[in-house]
C-alpha cells in the first residue's frame, strides 16, 4: 500500500477518535474541572463577563454589564453568611440582600442609593419580630415599624434627629 495512503488513513482514525471523545457523553467517573480564584471569564471581544474572587473577609461572583461594571455579586463574608447585592445600570447598589446576626435584611434603595425600605428578620439583642425602616431620600421625614415583645412600635424621625413613637400595644391599650 502507498506510504502516503496509509499515512492518510491514520489520520483520520485519529481525527475519528478525538471526534468520538469530544462528542461522547462524559463518563459518570469524570473529574470536574478545578479552577483557583481570582478566575475572570471574558467574552469573544475581551470583555470582562464573570468573576470569582477571594479576598480577605469575602468570597464571591461577580457578573458585570457591558459598561465593565459588576452589576449582581452573590458571596459569602466575614461571618461566613450569603449575600446578594444587586447594582443598576451605572454601578449604584439598589437591592441588598444579607444575613445578620438575628436574620435576613433585605435593603432596596433608590438610584442614588439614599432613600427605600428596608425589611429585616429580626432584632438582635430582643426576642421581637422584625421591623421595616422606611427612609426619606433627602434625611427627611422617615419612618420605622417593629414588633416588639409588648407589640409593635412605630417611629417617625423628621430628619432634624427629632423623633416621635408611638408603642401600639395588644387589645388596644396603647
Amino acid at each position: 500500500m502507498n506510504k502516503s495512503l496509509v499515512a492518510l488513513e491514520q489520520r483520520v482514525t485519529a481525527l475519528e477518535a478525538k471526534l468520538a471523545a469530544l462528542t461522547s457523553s462524559p463518563s459518570p467517573q469524570a473529574t470536574a474541572t478545578r479552577l483557583i480564584a481570582p478566575v475572570e471569564v471574558v467574552n469573544a471581544e475581551g470583555q470582562l463577563i464573570l468573576t470569582i474572587q477571594q479576598q480577605r473577609n469575602d468570597t464571591s461572583i461577580s457578573l458585570y454589564n457591558t459598561a465593565g461594571r459588576p452589576i449582581a455579586t452573590l458571596g459569602v463574608d466575614g461571618t461566613q453568611a450569603g449575600y446578594l447585592a444587586i447594582r443598576n445600570a451605572a454601578g449604584v447598589l439598589v437591592a441588598y440582600l444579607d444575613v445578620e446576626s438575628a436574620g435576613a435584611r433585605l435593603i432596596l434603595q433608590d438610584h442614588q442609593e439614599a432613600g427605600g425600605v428596608v425589611l429585616f428578620g429580626g432584632d438582635s439583642g430582643q426576642t421581637a419580630g422584625g421591623g421595616i425602616n422606611v427612609l426619606h431620600t433627602a434625611g427627611g421625614l422617615s419612618m420605622s415599624l417593629w414588633s416588639t415583645t409588648d407589640g409593635g412600635k412605630l417611629t417617625i424621625y423628621d430628619g432634624q434627629a427629632h423623633e416621635q413613637e408611638v408603642l401600639i400595644l395588644p387589645g388596644n391599650q396603647s
